[in-house]
Protein backbone atom coordinates (compact mmCIF):
# COMPACT_ATOMS: atom_id res chain seq x y z
CA UNK A 1 0.00 0.00 0.00
CA UNK A 2 1.31 3.25 -0.78
CA UNK A 3 1.15 5.92 1.87
CA UNK A 4 -0.87 9.13 0.76
CA UNK A 5 0.90 12.21 1.22
CA UNK A 6 -0.56 15.04 3.53
CA UNK A 7 -0.56 17.56 1.19
CA UNK A 8 -3.22 14.70 -1.12
CA UNK A 9 -5.82 15.56 1.88
CA UNK A 10 -5.70 19.54 1.22
CA UNK A 11 -8.61 21.30 -0.73
CA UNK A 12 -7.50 24.40 -2.04
CA UNK A 13 -7.87 27.21 -4.85
CA UNK A 14 -6.20 26.64 -7.70
CA UNK A 15 -2.86 28.31 -6.90
CA UNK A 16 -1.16 31.07 -9.58
CA UNK A 17 2.37 31.48 -10.40
CA UNK A 18 4.23 34.35 -8.72
CA UNK A 19 3.77 37.50 -10.58
CA UNK A 20 6.30 40.75 -10.42
CA UNK A 21 5.34 44.32 -10.50
CA UNK A 22 6.58 47.49 -10.97
CA UNK A 23 2.85 49.20 -11.03
CA UNK A 24 2.02 49.96 -7.05
CA UNK A 25 -1.56 49.98 -7.95
CA UNK A 26 -1.40 46.50 -10.34
CA UNK A 27 0.56 44.89 -6.95
CA UNK A 28 -2.23 45.80 -4.85
CA UNK A 29 -5.34 44.92 -7.35
CA UNK A 30 -3.04 41.13 -7.49
CA UNK A 31 -3.28 41.03 -3.60
CA UNK A 32 -7.07 41.85 -3.51
CA UNK A 33 -7.72 39.33 -6.32
CA UNK A 34 -5.82 37.18 -4.31
CA UNK A 35 -7.55 37.65 -1.12
CA UNK A 36 -11.23 37.41 -3.00
CA UNK A 37 -10.38 34.34 -4.60
CA UNK A 38 -9.13 32.59 -1.23
CA UNK A 39 -12.04 33.86 1.23
CA UNK A 40 -14.51 33.39 -1.45
CA UNK A 41 -13.23 29.71 -1.97
CA UNK A 42 -13.79 29.45 1.59
CA UNK A 43 -16.97 30.68 2.02
CA UNK A 44 -18.15 28.36 -0.69
CA UNK A 45 -16.57 25.09 1.03
CA UNK A 46 -18.43 26.45 4.14
CA UNK A 47 -21.82 26.82 2.59
CA UNK A 48 -21.06 23.56 1.09
CA UNK A 49 -20.48 21.73 4.54
CA UNK A 50 -23.59 23.23 6.22
CA UNK A 51 -25.85 21.86 3.52
CA UNK A 52 -23.97 18.26 3.08
CA UNK A 53 -21.22 16.56 5.10
CA UNK A 54 -17.74 17.47 4.55
CA UNK A 55 -15.39 14.80 3.24
CA UNK A 56 -13.89 13.34 6.55
CA UNK A 57 -10.44 12.65 5.39
CA UNK A 58 -10.03 16.35 3.94
CA UNK A 59 -8.99 19.61 4.69
CA UNK A 60 -10.58 23.12 2.74
CA UNK A 61 -7.39 25.46 2.88
CA UNK A 62 -7.18 28.70 1.57
CA UNK A 63 -3.98 31.16 1.85
CA UNK A 64 -3.16 34.89 2.51
CA UNK A 65 -1.38 36.47 -0.24
CA UNK A 66 1.88 37.68 0.12
CA UNK A 67 4.01 40.63 -0.94
CA UNK A 68 7.99 40.19 -1.22
CA UNK A 69 11.03 42.37 -2.26
CA UNK A 70 14.34 41.66 -2.99
CA UNK A 71 17.34 44.14 -2.73
CA UNK A 72 20.63 43.22 -2.77
CA UNK A 73 21.99 46.90 -2.13
CA UNK A 74 21.48 49.83 0.24
CA UNK A 75 19.07 52.44 -0.58
CA UNK A 76 19.49 55.83 -0.11
CA UNK A 77 16.14 57.13 1.46
CA UNK A 78 14.82 60.14 3.46
CA UNK A 79 15.96 58.87 6.48
CA UNK A 80 12.70 60.94 8.31
CA UNK A 81 10.36 58.31 7.18
CA UNK A 82 9.75 55.18 9.15
CA UNK A 83 8.38 53.09 6.12
CA UNK A 84 8.82 52.28 2.64
CA UNK A 85 12.25 50.82 2.50
CA UNK A 86 14.42 47.83 4.49
CA UNK A 87 16.98 48.90 6.64
CA UNK A 88 19.77 46.19 4.42
CA UNK A 89 20.15 43.98 1.78
CA UNK A 90 17.96 40.63 1.88
CA UNK A 91 14.63 39.03 0.94
CA UNK A 92 11.90 40.92 2.88
CA UNK A 93 7.81 39.42 2.72
CA UNK A 94 4.69 39.91 4.85
CA UNK A 95 1.43 38.43 4.01
CA UNK A 96 -1.62 40.98 3.91
CA UNK A 97 -5.27 40.73 4.58
CA UNK A 98 -8.12 42.76 3.60
CA UNK A 99 -6.30 44.98 1.36
CA UNK A 100 -9.10 46.48 -0.08
CA UNK A 101 -9.66 48.20 3.24
CA UNK A 102 -5.73 49.15 3.44
CA UNK A 103 -5.37 50.00 -0.44
CA UNK A 104 -4.15 53.96 -0.56
CA UNK A 105 -1.50 52.89 2.27
CA UNK A 106 -0.63 49.44 0.37
CA UNK A 107 -0.16 51.63 -2.36
CA UNK A 108 1.95 54.38 -1.11
CA UNK A 109 3.87 51.64 1.06
CA UNK A 110 4.58 49.63 -2.10
CA UNK A 111 5.19 52.79 -4.68
CA UNK A 112 7.91 53.71 -2.52
CA UNK A 113 9.43 50.63 -2.23
CA UNK A 114 9.91 49.90 -5.55
CA UNK A 115 11.04 53.33 -6.26
CA UNK A 116 13.50 53.96 -2.68
CA UNK A 117 14.90 50.36 -4.12
CA UNK A 118 14.87 50.25 -7.64
CA UNK A 119 13.53 46.20 -7.26
CA UNK A 120 9.92 44.78 -8.31
CA UNK A 121 7.61 43.31 -5.48
CA UNK A 122 6.22 39.84 -6.07
CA UNK A 123 2.90 39.00 -4.93
CA UNK A 124 1.82 35.46 -4.77
CA UNK A 125 -0.05 33.29 -2.64
CA UNK A 126 1.55 32.62 1.31
CA UNK A 127 1.26 29.49 2.97
CA UNK A 128 -0.54 30.74 5.62
CA UNK A 129 -3.86 30.05 5.67
CA UNK A 130 -6.67 32.16 6.10
CA UNK A 131 -8.85 30.56 9.05
CA UNK A 132 -12.63 29.87 7.82
CA UNK A 133 -13.93 32.58 10.55
CA UNK A 134 -12.01 35.69 9.07
CA UNK A 135 -13.59 34.99 5.39
CA UNK A 136 -17.48 34.14 7.01
CA UNK A 137 -16.97 37.03 9.37
CA UNK A 138 -16.36 39.47 6.29
CA UNK A 139 -19.83 37.93 4.34
CA UNK A 140 -23.13 39.86 5.97
CA UNK A 141 -24.98 37.19 3.27
CA UNK A 142 -23.80 34.48 5.56
CA UNK A 143 -25.03 33.13 8.95
CA UNK A 144 -22.83 30.96 11.45
CA UNK A 145 -25.16 28.67 12.92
Amino acid sequence: MTPVAPEALIQQPETFAPESFTDAAAAVARLEALYSQATNYLCEAFMRSMAEPAPADQRIRAFYPEIRITTTSFAQVDSRLSFGHVAAPGTYATTVTRPDLFRNYLIRQIGLLIKNHGQPVTIMASQTPIPVHFAVASRPDLTVP
